[in-house]
């Protein structure tokens, strides 16, 4: 789970890529689907939706591999313009999901370190030995 800091950081990121910028439907009603459709776009709008809700690194794996395994369907041409502009919006959802877990990664890590740099300033002898260690391997 994300902790509440990344969230908060990453929600405007998420909010600016949400909406694809395309003549179709609205995202509130990107789920229905119009007959017209053709089963890519149909697969592309589930694929949006589930990348709007909070993605765990498996489900961004599991996406990344969908869009990976249709790309060769999505043929850019002026027919196509809401499937193209739907693959920019879950290729950004993906992105930024990919930088949420990264920035959270990197806080526990930090934090981490943070507490093994107090048990250090805290102790003596692990600092003395930690001066040494340093002197003599540099």
């Amino acid at each position: 789970m994300l902790s509440e800091f990344v969230q908060h950081f990453t929600r405007s990121l998420t909010l600016l890529k949400a909406r694809p910028i395309s003549f179709g439907p609205p995202l509130q009603v990107i789920s229905q689907h119009e007959e017209g459709d053709s089963n890519t776009t149909q697969t592309l709008r589930s694929l949006l939706i589930k990348c709007q809700s909070a993605l765990k690194p498996k489900d961004v794996r599991e996406c990344v591999l969908l869009l990976r395994s249709h790309q060769g369907a999505f043929v850019a041409s002026e027919a196509n313009r809401d499937e193209s502009a739907l693959e920019e919006a879950i290729v950004g959802q993906l992105t930024v999901a990919l930088y949420a877990h990264a920035l959270d990664e990197y806080l526990a890590q930090a934090t981490q370190v943070e507490a093994w740099w107090t048990d250090m300033e805290d102790s003596t002898l692990a600092l003395l030995i930690y001066l040494l260690q340093s002197i003599i391997f540099s």
